[in-house]
């Protein structure tokens, strides 16, 4: 799992119509990284940690392993990070509570496929864990649909082909970096 793995913590609340990336979010993002890679370090040794994952895998949508962030990140860790959350989420976007933080880790064969957020919240946020520049496997990124696809029919000129890149963007969950998009998108 170690050398496939990919942790985001995921956030949702408060409507963004961009997508705003912030490295560096979180000084102690290094500590919650070594958290993790400490409790998987010893694939013989039993920890709780270890079994509070839940293997969410739903036909064609989802395959991945997930966990209430509560049940693997010590509590004085997490609070950190939240009241970090927290404080960025007043300040640039009027945002007072946050939503239960869930963290996703991805192996071989894991997926999310394209879906909205929008029962969660006017924000989705995305925190990544993941070393981005030295990591052994393709995919990870966050996927997020342009505008212009939401438009597509009224917009659709039959002269003009459209790819991939003209209705998404594509977001690498670089260590360390806060995603925060529009959830419709």
């Amino acid at each position: 799992m170690k050398k496939t793995s990919q942790v985001t913590v995921q956030f949702r609340q408060g409507a963004l119509h961009a997508i705003s990336k912030i490295p560096h979010f979180h000084p102690g993002g290094g500590d919650l990284r070594h958290h993790f890679e400490k409790t998987f370090a010893n694939p013989l040794q039993a920890k709780a940690e270890r079994f509070c994952w839940d293997y969410w895998s739903i036909q064609n949508q989802y395959r991945l392993l997930r966990t209430p962030a509560e049940e693997f990140f010590e509590e004085a860790g997490l609070r950190k990070f939240l009241a970090h959350l927290l404080g960025w989420g007043r300040k640039n976007l009027g945002c007072h509570m946050i939503s239960q933080p869930w963290l996703s880790a991805y192996i071989d064969g894991s997926f999310q496929n394209l879906h909205s957020d929008v029962p969660h919240g006017p924000f989705s946020f995305v925190y990544s864990l993941t070393p981005w520049e030295t990591r052994t496997f393709s995919g990870g990124e966050t996927l997020i649909a342009k505008p212009k696809l939401l438009r597509y029919f009224s917009e659709l000129k039959a002269t003009v082909s459209h790819e991939e890149e003209d209705f998404l963007t594509r977001i690498p969950a670089k260590f360390n970096q806060l995603t925060v998009f529009d959830p419709r998108y």
